[in-house]
């Protein structure tokens, strides 16, 4: 027991009512809806509200982007938590790019009880980097807030962890709502063990367990899908009657298109969003693409993300002044992205990538209201090469299978997008398990003295949902980034390093730790403070490419922008 630390535990934490009050009253301000897509948020919102008393359980809400499901699915979560005596909310989202996006919206939504009443918890440049005082670090390790957003691999891997430091938050899990957002991402070589965790933490924690998707995935436990869950119950009465209603996109499947075949169609949309697989497909498609008129723009997870927002708030003001924009990205723009396109062409993938493509075309229903039928554009292709060998190409073979099935015309339909999970999980059943995590877990789990024979050790050495490993470069981008890096080279406060890794964030670009020991090896990165890896090489970060992440120097100096 720690007295000091004790005392620096919160005495006046907001009860979840109101938290609950809060975000109502925010919500409020929305009404009446002053669009159709407005209305049929509103609606969401409604079912969710209504649905909160139900018993705690298994639940899923299948809302098509766009739909508002993020701030309904958390209305939900309140209030089911207030009716039945739970604890607190845990956001679970599958990527550290979009967690401090989630994180504001909640936020700003509940703005009047003050920024902690959101904790973030992922994995960043310093344990301790996103908790500037001694009692933040303390909540964070023992996730002691009302709200938690952290990801897939914080979560599971605290579950499946052997580290008392990852387990300290395991009771927080009990007792609580838990909302997995875009549960359709978990990888597949570990989706077995997570349907399991999930249904643990229902059936004998006291927990909801709530699955949140646009495309909701099949995992339902059935003759031909043993090791899927029980039925959730379904928060949105009539999930098909509601894609039927969202609907602001005609899909339409091309065929195999080469990118010189692909360009003039591009080309021909004044505003047009290209979704790629793979870095080098986008690099190779924007060097194709003309600029005479400024209107070429590109997204990649190697720009850091205050270079992403430059750009992103560039590409929205264009789009709403009505000039040309033609943008490449790789699917990070899919990963909660709130951008708005007529027209958008998708690179063979995912059904569930595809049906995220989608929601960036006709996003606020404007095109449609104006026209009175769906007014968007998607257009899906077969590039020249398949995506990259694994579960990403198997995902787009699975795909294949659907939009060549003459009787799913609508491939983003639920039917259509049931189908796909049913054929992609049928394919790849041998492999949910590939690292026998499962093994590891008691035969029974009826008694406490059952979880003695759990074999944490076996299982934490072989739980990783992330095996490519990555490690974090900090840019010196605009004057901010600049004076950021410049600040932490001179500084050796502990209090105040934590305090520039946190606002440093916004200026790291990730990469796998073998072109990051490259990069080390060859002086283009310098080391600060042990822990810390800033680039010192200008002519290695471009305007519309950001990091060069290999010692050979692929752009010209000229082109660089730091």
């Amino acid at each position: 027991m720690s007295p000091r630390q004790s005392q620096l535990r919160p005495r006046s934490m907001p009860g979840i009512p109101e938290v609950e009050e809060t975000l109502l009253q925010h919500l409020s301000q929305f009404e009446p809806p002053s669009s159709p897509v407005n209305t049929i948020r509103a609606e969401v919102l409604a079912h969710c509200l209504a649905r909160a008393d139900r018993p705690p359980g298994l639940f899923s809400l299948t809302v098509p982007t766009g739909g508002g499901k993020t701030l309904s699915s958390l209305a939900f979560a309140l209030r089911h938590a207030r009716i039945h005596g739970l604890q607190r909310v845990i956001y679970v989202v599958p990527f550290t790019t979009i967690i401090e996006q989630n994180a504001d919206v909640f936020r700003k939504a509940l703005s009047p009880l003050g920024a902690e009443i959101v904790l973030e918890h992922h994995s960043n440049l310093d344990p301790d980097a996103n908790h500037e005082t001694d009692g933040s670090r303390l909540a964070s390790e023992n996730w002691d807030a009302r709200i938690v957003v952290t990801t897939n691999v914080q979560f599971f891997e605290s579950l499946h962890a052997k580290r008392t430091s990852r387990c300290r938050k395991l009771h927080r899990m009990a007792r609580s709502v838990i909302v997995f957002d875009e549960v359709q991402t978990l990888p597949l070589d570990y989706l077995a063990p997570c349907l399991r965790t999930m249904e643990e933490l229902a059936k004998n924690y006291g927990s909801t367990v709530v699955l949140c998707t646009a495309t909701q995935p099949a995992i339902e436990r059935r003759p031909d899908f043993p090791m899927g869950i029980t039925i959730p119950l379904e928060i949105v009465s009539d999930p098909a009657s509601l894609h039927r209603r969202l609907r602001r996109v005609k899909a339409q499947h091309l065929g195999k298109m080469s990118n010189q075949e692909l360009l003039p169609s591009l080309c021909a949309q004044e505003q047009g969003l290209c979704i790629v697989n793979t870095r080098r497909h986008a690099r190779e498609l924007f060097d194709l693409l003309p600029d005479s008129d400024g209107s070429r723009f590109h997204l990649s997870a190697l720009m850091c993300p205050a270079h992403r927002k430059i750009k992103l708030d560039e590409i929205k003001s264009r789009l709403l002044m009505g000039l040309p924009v033609r943008l490449i990205s790789t699917q990070l723009i899919e990963a909660g992205v709130d951008i708005d396109f007529p027209v958008v062409f998708r690179a063979l993938s995912g059904l569930d990538s595809i049906a995220q493509a989608a929601g960036r075309c006709d996003r606020e229903g404007r095109l449609t209201a104006r026209f009175g039928e769906p007014g968007g554009q998607l257009f899906v292709f077969e590039p020249p090469h398949l995506p990259p060998a694994g579960f990403q190409r198997a995902a787009a073979c699975s795909a294949a299978e659907v939009l060549a099935d003459p009787q799913l015309r609508d491939f983003l339909a639920p039917d259509a997008v049931e189908a796909y999970f049913r054929i992609h999980y049928w394919q790849q059943a041998s492999q949910m398990d590939r690292h026998r995590i499962l093994e590891c877990w008691p035969t029974r789990m009826t008694r406490p003295d059952d979880l003695l024979l759990f074999r944490f050790k076996t299982c934490a050495e072989n739980f990783h949902l992330i095996d490519d490993y990555t490690d974090p470069v900090l840019i010196p981008y605009g004057e901010t980034g600049r004076d950021l890096c410049e600040e932490l080279r001179k500084t050796f406060d502990p209090a105040r390093v934590r305090h520039l890794a946190r606002r440093l964030q916004r200026f790291s670009v990730a990469i796998p730790s073998t072109q990051h020991q490259r990069l080390l090896a060859a002086g283009i990165l310098i080391t600060i403070h042990e822990r810390f890896h800033i680039l010192n090489s200008t002519p290695h970060y471009n305007g519309d490419f950001g990091l060069h992440p290999e010692p050979d120097l692929a752009m010209r100096p000229e082109h660089s922008i730091l």
